[in-house]
């Protein structure tokens, strides 16, 4: 494979372009969308719809990629220590640290962009709090026991982007009808990356990370099904409000 092949395909990994991951980011901005619709009922074509939901995947898996070459800027010390994450591409030495940072940069410039063409600027300002909340999450792993607190409402913030993006405003009054939706989204991140994280226990032990796996310890199990409950609870009271079917 020759250098510029090998940096692309660091750079894609960086941005874990090459997992389903991105749609972990993806699905509360598509909820968020059917939500606004059901809700305001706008005059819009198929074709129109369809436009709609490509431009919300499409800005919220660029962000996604954002947010993932940040974290592992961050935690490149962290990730070589750590049997499962080694092999990522900055630990790995397959790319130097400037070129993730210059990397990382494009990315946020190419999400702005996008989300500005495809979503309008309402959903762009709403999108902001996104980037704020997911440069400072890296750090919170090694501040405060429980980081997954903090990386929630970063990933169901595009909840709100989705809304936005249908009713074209920013308006509060407007947006607070999709809360019950973003929390819904944001105790099941809190759900699975504690589950995701579960793997780690031993070399974030190690490294000094700080997860809520690590400190409920014999309690896990019993949170796990609180969250469940949770979570269930708040996307039926978001089917509810939206007067979605049974099946939703």
């Amino acid at each position: 494979m020759s250098k510029t092949k090998a940096l692309l395909r660091s750079m894609w990994e960086l941005a874990r372009f090459h997992t389903m991951e991105s749609f972990l980011e993806s699905f509360p901005a598509i909820t968020g969308v059917d939500l606004a619709m059901r809700k305001t009922k706008p005059e819009m074509s198929p074709i129109q719809l369809i436009s709609l939901i490509f431009g919300n995947w499409f800005c919220m898996t660029l962000i996604h990629g954002f947010m993932c070459t940040w974290n592992d800027i961050i935690d490149h010390p962290i990730d070589a220590q750590v049997e499962r994450t080694k092999y990522r591409p900055l630990p790995s030495g397959r790319i130097s640290r400037p070129a993730a940072y210059l990397w990382c940069l494009t990315e946020l410039l190419i999400t702005a962009s996008s989300t500005y063409y495809f979503l309008g600027r309402e959903a762009l300002l709403v999108s902001l709090p996104i980037y704020t909340i997911s440069m400072v999450y890296p750090f919170a792993k090694f501040t405060v026991a429980w980081p997954q607190f903090v990386l929630s409402p970063c990933v169901a913030w595009p909840t709100f982007v989705g809304w936005t993006s249908v009713v074209k405003s920013a308006n509060w009054e407007e947006i607070r009808e999709c809360v019950p939706l973003f929390m819904a989204h944001a105790v099941w991140t809190i759900y699975y990356d504690t589950a995701y994280g579960f793997q780690d226990i031993v070399g974030d032990k190690k490294a000094g990370v700080k997860s809520l796996a690590l400190y409920l310890g014999p309690q896990l199990k019993q949170f796990m099904t609180l969250l469940s409950v949770v979570t269930v609870s708040l996307f039926s009271t978001m089917a509810y409000k939206a007067d979605s079917s049974l099946m939703f």
